[in-house]
């Protein structure tokens, strides 16, 4: 019960969320054998600890999912998921276009940053395709996934058909 309550999370955080609620653990969980879990977690990405240290927020990461061969209820075919490498805060947009990630430009004046170009290679960021070895290292390929599965788990969970993906990934920060 407890695991479809808090979204499915995995069974050792349950164990302790429970223990610090005064709660009884029981032996199994219903992680253990979780059909919508296994149904969420169609792939896992293995990462690497890292051993950079971040010093100052909106240092930012990007990752951008899609073409979703099946559009959502609102017509959104993309997922944007950006992650501040300091506090590890996460930004999810869902989008109809792939140009509608020109929100850095609006970044750029809200902050008053260069994200774009000059800002990258000014400071080291270093864009690449996903799945490839040097972003396993990124912590937001971990975040990324555990969005996207989490979001499917909860659609397996309720029943629903894939065009609620939308609703599902932009609940799970």
């Amino acid at each position: 019960m407890w695991h479809y309550k808090l979204g499915h999370p995995h069974h050792e955080a349950l164990k302790v969320a429970l223990s610090l609620c005064n709660i009884a653990i029981p032996n199994k969980t219903i992680a253990d054998f979780c059909f919508a879990c296994c149904l969420g977690k169609v792939h896992r990405l293995s990462s690497h600890a890292s051993t950079i240290v971040y010093t100052s927020t909106f240092d930012l990461y990007c990752n951008l999912w899609g073409s979703d061969p099946v559009a959502s209820s609102c017509g959104y075919h993309y997922l944007l998921t950006c992650a501040d490498a300091l506090t590890k805060y996460t930004w999810i947009f869902a989008l109809k276009l792939k140009s509608n990630t020109l929100f850095l430009l609006i970044l750029r004046n809200l902050l008053k940053l260069m994200v774009l170009g000059p800002y990258f290679a000014k400071h080291g960021i270093v864009l690449c395709l996903t799945h490839t070895p040097i972003t396993k290292m990124v912590q937001l390929n971990k975040k990324h996934s555990y969005v996207v599965e989490t979001g499917l788990t909860l659609l397996a969970q309720a029943s629903l058909p894939l065009d609620f993906w939308d609703h599902a990934l932009l609940t799970t920060t």
